[in-house]
């Protein structure tokens, strides 16, 4: 068709002008424009159609970052006193105990919460686990006891659940979580079931709850006990101390809270 090939850039940015008038947000403008892109693109290359290229150069509207979801104490206590599931529990308490990515955990051998990697200066012994993150970047997850006894969780879910899935399905993995075909966990099976758990914990926004979240909630009380931007960039894994700061809202929100006496850290 002539009229979709004479169609220009000035056209199309008339159009996204046209848009914001109308009163449509920046998302809504970027996701015609995307739309709009691809399907030049499409007759460019798969058509071999003259267009006007001027249109991949049109930028996007500036959006305001999305605020990190968070899970405040009395929440993260349901969620965690309200799942039955020995697997899920400990994929839970773990996740808000070291703030691991969905791709960390997938990484997990068992002989990393029952080998020791280090002692002390008590002598106590220290566990953690090596995982490789983004762009191949090592950091180490702690198997945190201070605010879970998530070591004995852990070694419950092995001695129980883990056990008697490899025992049915004969498979060998030294893998520490795993699916109920003794495969490695699936991302969207963990996610349905997640927001499945903080349904069933009472939690209002439990659609808004996934892997992430946990991580966020991480994030956010390292920030209330008064660790540094730098020190949860670390634990975190973050290339950026900016992507950290996406945090700090949601934490000096909470100590606002708190103050105000609307909800009590535990």
């Amino acid at each position: 068709n002539d009229k979709i090939l004479s169609v220009n850039s000035i056209q199309v940015k008339q159009y996204i002008s046209y848009l914001y008038d109308k009163g449509n947000s920046a998302t809504t403008r970027n996701r015609r424009l995307t739309a709009i892109k691809t399907f030049y693109k499409y007759l460019a290359e798969e058509e071999d159609l003259t267009i006007d290229y001027k249109i991949f150069n049109i930028k996007r509207a500036k959006t305001q970052p999305r605020e990190a979801y968070y899970l405040d104490n009395d929440n993260i206590e349901k969620l965690v006193l309200r799942t039955k599931k020995i697997r899920y529990k400990a994929l839970i308490i773990f996740i808000l105990t070291n703030g691991a990515r969905f791709s960390d955990i997938l990484q997990v051998k068992v002989d990393d919460i029952l080998t020791p990697k280090s002692y002390d200066r008590n002598g106590n012994p220290v566990y953690y686990v090596k995982v490789i993150g983004k762009r191949d970047k090592e950091r180490k997850l702690y198997i945190d006891n201070m605010h879970y006894d998530t070591r004995n969780i852990l070694k419950e879910y092995i001695d129980t659940e883990r056990k008697k899935i490899l025992e049915r399905t004969g498979v060998k993995t030294d893998l520490l979580f795993i699916s109920n075909d003794g495969n490695p966990l699936n991302r969207e099976n963990f996610n349905r079931t997640l927001k499945i758990c903080a349904k069933k914990a009472g939690i209002e926004r439990w659609q808004d709850v996934h892997p992430h979240t946990l991580r966020h909630s991480f994030a956010t009380r390292l920030l209330d006990e008064g660790k540094t931007i730098a020190e949860v960039r670390d634990l975190m894994g973050h290339d950026s101390i900016a992507t950290t700061n996406s945090y700090v809202h949601s934490a000096e929100e909470r100590r606002r809270e708190i103050v105000e006496g609307r909800i009590w850290k535990k």
